[in-house]
C-alpha cells in the first residue's frame, strides 16, 4: 500500500467525509455529517481517504493545489468568479489558476495537437 498523500491541498467543493447514523422507527436517518467546506486546507492522511479516492478528488478539481479564491458568492462557480474579475479588474489574476482553467474540460484524444489552421 502506497503511503498517503500529505501536503497542502484546498477543497474546491463541499466534501463529505463520513458521519453519524441513527436508527429511528426502523429507518437510518444522518443526524450529523462530517463536512469539509470549500477553501479549507486538506490533506488525505488527515481525512483518511484511500489512494483511489483522493485520486478522484484530484481528477474532478474538488481537491486542489491551491487556494480556493476568497470573495466567492456563495452561489457563484469559481470559474464565473475569475470571469468577472478579469472583467472587473478587481484583482491579479494567478497564472497558475489561469492554467488550471485552461485544461479544464480538454478531451485526451490519440492525435498530437496542431497548430496548423484547417481550410473548410
Amino acid at each position: 500500500m502506497a503511503a498517503k498523500k500529505k501536503g497542502k491541498h484546498f477543497a474546491w467543493s463541499n466534501i463529505h467525509n463520513g458521519g453519524k447514523v441513527q436508527e429511528v422507527r426502523g429507518r437510518k436517518i444522518v443526524v450529523e455529517r462530517n463536512m469539509v467546506a470549500c477553501g479549507d486546507p486538506i490533506d488525505q492522511a488527515t481525512l483518511g481517504f484511500t489512494d483511489e479516492e483522493w485520486a478522484g478528488l484530484l481528477e474532478s478539481g474538488s481537491v486542489r493545489s491551491y487556494p480556493y479564491p476568497e470573495g466567492i458568492g456563495e452561489t457563484e462557480s469559481p470559474s464565473s468568479f475569475v470571469l468577472r474579475s478579469m472583467l472587473g479588474g478587481k484583482e491579479q489574476l494567478d497564472p497558475n489558476l489561469l492554467l488550471e482553467m485552461s485544461l479544464v474540460g480538454q478531451i485526451d484524444t490519440e492525435e498530437e495537437p496542431t497548430s496548423e489552421l484547417v481550410e473548410a
